[in-house]
């Protein structure tokens, strides 16, 4: 039925759309994004591009790209959602649809952060910011505190990352917002999980896992977890750790492979396959981090080569182990 109304829409030639046409587009949005939102990236995408072909009016075109931007992104495409978002943030200017144009900062942002576009990634989520706190969007401010936090986080700015991250919490707690509380909180917990003080890690996120996982939205438990099991590893809690990394596998169902929470949880695998002397699945897993990698920046490029040059020195393979480990100095370099 779908199809047919995409089918029937398009069929119209060189003519301007009607005012059916444009209740279809409409139509087409709402399920476009419902299948975004239940993570079907790809029939979205289908179905965006399908919709965008019948030339809709600027306004609807502008959500439709918004929601493409979105489904990149989640699928590791990050070059491809910074060309789409830019094209929908120029509609969103045209056509004065401030919400769009917030939703579209926090895209891109996110799109600069993982290609390791830092500066650029940064001056779009203070743009968004600026603008939502001019505005008065509560839930956008929130939002993109939650994104400036995991910025600072990454750079290794945590007493920044920790004052976004609370505020952040603060402010969608008093809003009632349930989903960026909980994402604000694993913020907390991921910064103390970076600066090694996994004890507290653990203690902060399992105060609010119940309650994660009860949304049902993979990506967010996702954020959960790769702190929580990253920290149970270190402290060598082998029962809570198999626990979680169950709770992991059952997270990642349906998820795309170049998800940045699936990408995080493979690299926790492979250091786990490693550490069990699993050498040749644990090459296997890297191989297939290291190629997702290049579209998705998730992950430090010379941390995946460092662990792999380590695994292959593991399986006898020494001079294949000395020409990564020296490619992976050249990248820091």
């Amino acid at each position: 039925a779908i199809a047919a109304l995409a089918a029937v829409s398009c069929s119209h030639g060189g003519r301007q759309p009607s005012r059916a046409d444009a209740t279809i587009a409409d139509s087409l949005l709402e399920i476009a994004a419902a299948r975004n939102a239940s993570g079907d990236k790809q029939g979205a995408i289908s179905l965006i591009d399908s919709t965008l072909s019948m030339r809709p009016a600027d306004t609807t075109r502008c959500m439709l790209l918004c929601e493409k931007t979105v489904a990149q992104l989640d699928m590791g495409l990050m070059r491809e959602a910074v060309t789409t978002g830019h094209e929908a943030m120029l509609l969103a200017e045209k056509t004065g649809n401030s919400e769009a144009a917030l939703n579209v900062y926090g895209s891109l942002g996110i799109a600069y952060r993982r290609m390791g576009m830092l500066d650029s990634a940064l001056v779009m989520y203070k743009s968004g910011m600026e603008r939502a706190v001019k505005e008065r969007d509560s839930e956008y401010e929130v939002y993109l505190a939650n994104c400036v936090s995991v910025l600072f986080t990454e750079q290794g700015h945590y007493r920044q990352a920790m004052d976004y991250a609370r505020r952040a919490e603060k402010s969608a707690t008093a809003a009632h917002d349930t989903i960026e509380a909980l994402s604000a909180h694993a913020t907390i917990g991921a910064i103390y999980m970076w600066q090694k003080q996994y004890h507290q890690a653990v203690r902060v996120l399992e105060a609010r896992w119940t309650d994660a996982r009860s949304t049902g939205y993979n990506v967010l438990m996702l954020k959960y977890l790769s702190p929580l099991i990253k920290s149970l590893s270190m402290l060598g809690d082998g029962r809570r750790l198999s626990h979680y990394m169950r709770e992991a596998d059952r997270a990642m169902q349906g998820m795309s492979a170049t998800s940045n929470g699936v990408l995080g949880i493979l690299e926790i695998k492979a250091a786990m396959l490693g550490s069990e002397g699993k050498r040749a699945e644990q090459l296997a897993l890297l191989d297939s981090l290291l190629a997702t990698n290049r579209a998705n920046r998730a992950m430090p490029l010379e941390k995946l080569m460092r662990q792999k040059s380590e695994c292959l020195r593991a399986m006898g393979r020494d001079a294949e182990a000395f020409r990564l480990m020296d490619s992976a100095y050249q990248t820091l370099d």
